[in-house]
This record gives structure tokens, sequence and C-alpha cells, in this order.
């Protein structure tokens, strides 16, 4: 018998295991998201180029909200009913599909029908994996502590959300420079959207590919989803119940809600916002994508950063949760007033670099109060508190910015955060463990 080292695998087989999850869904979620931030820095632009007027695009944002706030709760269902992976795979293709159709758009009513599509894809993605990987994990392990492995794929996430906002934004320039004298007009920005649409291709295949999932009961494309839908209304009952009979839930989905209304404040009008006060134009598509990658970056240093706060914090989650909004508030207080962009681009990083570093704690706790077998329906109800806070959020403050300025608006919200501390009570009350 010789003596031979031995690999990681065999020391810590149940480690290793997570480790290799944790890679694969890392490099699903990383292209996932590549492909759809890939042209958000310029597609305002892209829309304008092709005729449409600033209210046109308000119409068809609007729609694309409305659509997934509809659909979340019937496509978290439909997941947890016909398989999580089958149902992120039709989102991709619908995925496809709105980026085709947005490919061959030259008027409102054709990014009407791609905010429509968009929408379902965003829906029927919006937790879907998320749910697949996190029971994977309570498969490989029952007490394994899901934090950490949050962390890390949030991380990836968020560095392909800012890498693909800087290369979006940057391959206008880039084409200008390779291709002078025929890449002017709107055919750069064309080609972004091009891009995107190839991208979509690339992470529908690789999911199809990493994802791997118990076999379900083979089901036609029609005959599953209307499985999945008719058993939508037991489905919303079992949530309600379960959301009216823990202590806890209530007060996540209000927390998650205030984090939308704080979404609204920094994704919709930081944009104004910077070309108001620093006349920042049309031109500055590079400076708007780092401005929107150094967003995702500081989220990704909040993610890495969470463990270690949370040491801090005692392990303690109401109380990580509570420096955070505290940070988060002086941040978005001191945008508000700003007067140097670099300044101003920091601390609408630092508003980033908080939210994020009590993501994946506040994640823990949600998903830990929730049973698996509806694990993707009440992901899809946080979303859908997230997506009211968001729509909430947009209405008060548009009406704040028009009547005043942006600045108070971002004033009124950074006052709710702080009124709004108050909550975190609730969750050193009754939560059974603040250690996550």
């Amino acid at each position: 018998m010789t003596d031979t080292p031995r690999s990681q695998h065999a020391l810590h087989p149940r480690n290793w295991q997570v480790v290799q999850l944790e890679r694969r869904y890392a490099v699903v979620l990383a292209l996932n998201w590549l492909a759809a931030i890939f042209p958000s820095a310029v597609m305002v632009l892209y829309a304008q180029s092709r005729g449409l007027s600033l209210a046109g695009i308000g119409a068809y944002v609007a729609v694309y909200g409305v659509t997934v706030a509809l659909l979340e709760l019937p496509t978290g269902n439909l997941a947890d009913t016909v398989g999580r992976k089958r149902t992120a795979l039709i989102g991709g293709a619908v995925g496809i599909l709105a980026r085709v159709v947005l490919l061959i758009s030259f008027s409102l009513p054709g990014f009407l029908v791609y905010a429509v599509l968009w929408g379902v894809a965003r829906a029927l993605n919006s937790g879907t994996l998320d749910a697949w990987f996190i029971g994977a994990l309570r498969n490989l392990d029952p007490e394994l502590n899901l934090q950490p492995s949050l962390a890390r794929v949030n991380t990836a996430e968020l560095l392909a959300l800012g890498g693909g906002s800087l290369l979006g934004a940057g391959f206008p320039s880039l084409l200008r420079l390779i291709w002078p004298g025929r890449s002017g007009g709107a055919a750069p920005l064309t080609l972004v959207v091009a891009a995107s649409l190839l991208l979509q291709v690339v992470a529908l295949l690789v999911t199809w590919r990493l994802v791997q999932e118990q076999p379900r009961p083979s089901l036609a494309l029609m005959r599953a989803l209307n499985q999945g839908l008719s058993g939508l209304p037991d489905a919303l009952r079992q949530a309600m119940n379960l959301v009216r009979n823990d202590a806890v839930l209530p007060w996540l989905l209000v927390l998650e809600g205030l984090i939308g209304v704080m979404l609204a404040a920094c994704e919709t009008y930081w944009q104004p916002f910077f070309s108001a006060r620093f006349g920042l134009g049309g031109n500055s598509t590079v400076v708007f994508g780092v401005l929107l990658g150094g967003c995702y970056l500081a989220g990704m240093l909040g993610n890495l950063s969470a463990g270690k706060l949370l040491t801090l914090a005692g392990r303690r989650t109401a109380q990580l949760g509570q420096w955070t909004q505290v940070l988060q508030a002086a941040a978005l207080l001191a945008l508000a007033w700003q007067g140097s962009v670099w300044l101003a681009a920091g601390l609408l990083w630092l508003t980033y670099f908080a939210r994020t570093a009590f993501s994946s704690s506040f994640l823990t706790l949600y998903n830990a109060r929730v049973e698996d077998g509806r694990r993707s329906l009440m992901l899809s109800v946080l979303s859908v508190a997230m997506f009211l806070g968001f729509s909430l959020g947009n209405l008060l403050l548009g009406v704040v910015s028009a009547q005043t300025s942006i600045s108070w608006a971002w004033t009124l919200v950074a006052v709710g955060l702080l009124v709004s501390l108050g909550l975190f009570r609730h969750l050193r009350m009754f939560a059974s463990s603040e250690a996550v």
C-alpha cells in the first residue's frame, strides 16, 4: 500500500460539492446578468434613435414594471410545480425573443411589445434559479450556513452587472475607434443590442448545460403551463397563511418594500440628477457607464464585506441591518446636496455598498423561514414586495421631484429610512436566531 496525497474532494466531499455547485451557479448567474445589463447604459439613447420621446420611453418602462409585478406570483408557482430549470429555460427563450423584437422596433408599439416580453422573461427568471440553488445547497447539507454561499454568488452577479455596464457603455466608442467612418449615427447602439442578443443565447445554452435538477414528469409546454397556473389560487392561500402565521416574514416584506423605494430613488433618478447638476449630456455614455458600473462594483464589495460586517455586529442580523440603513440614509442625504461630481459618484456607490452588505444576511433569514416546496413562490412574494415599493416610490418621488427637485425627493427618502429603523426591533424580538 502506497501513501498518496488525497484530494480536497476525498478529504471534504461535501464541502467540495458545495464549491462546485457555487461555481456552476456563479457562471450561470453572471452570464444571465451580463446579457441583461449589457445595453442598459445606452437604452435611452437607443430608444431615442428609434424615434421615441422621453414620454414614450417612460411608457414602455412602466409597462415592463407592471408586467413583472402581475406575473411574479404565477411564475413562481409555475417554477415550483413544473421545475425551476424548465421555467428558467422558458424565461431565457422569451428573453431572446424580446431582444429580437427590440432590434426590429422603430416605434412605440414595438417597444411596448418588447416591454411585455422582457417583463415576462424577468418574471419567469425572478427567484427561479435562486430557489434551485438554495434547494441544491440544502440537499447537500441541511444545516449549511447559507450566508457565505449567497454572498459569494451575489458577488459574481454584481461583478457581471458592473462589468457589463462598462462594456455596454464603452462599446459605441470602441466601435468608432476600430470602424471609423462607418460607425456613426445609431449603428453602434444597434450593435450593442445585437451583442446583448448573442449573450442571451449563450446564457440560455450555459443554463441548460450547467443547471442540474431532479427530473420531473415530462409534460408538453401548454400542459405544463396549465398545470403550474391551475394551482395558483391554492398556492397563494398557502403563501398568505405562511406570512400571516409567521412573526418575522411580514416585517421582512416591509423591509423589502423599503429596499424597492430606495432602488427607485437611485436607479430611476441618478441619471437626470447627474445630467442636471453636472451638465452630463447624450455624449457622456462612457461616464454614465462608469457611474453605473461603479454602483454594481460597490455592491460587489458590499457582498464581499458582508461576513466580516456581520461578525462586527456580533452575528446579529438586526444590528447589521440598522447599521446599513443608517449608512444608506446618510449617503443619500449627502448625495442630494453634493456639488462635486466625483464626490457625488462616491456617495451613490456607497448606497449600493450599504444595501448589498445586508442583502445576503437578509435573504438567509428570509429563506430560513420558507419551506423548499414553496421557495420559488415565496421568493416571488418577496419580489412583489420590492416591486410595490419600487412603483410607489417612483410615483411619489416623481411628484416630489416635479414640484421641488430630485434633491428634496432624495431627502424625503433618507428621512423615511431613518424613521424605519424601528422595524429592526421586530427582528430582534421575534427571530428565533439572529446568527445567520
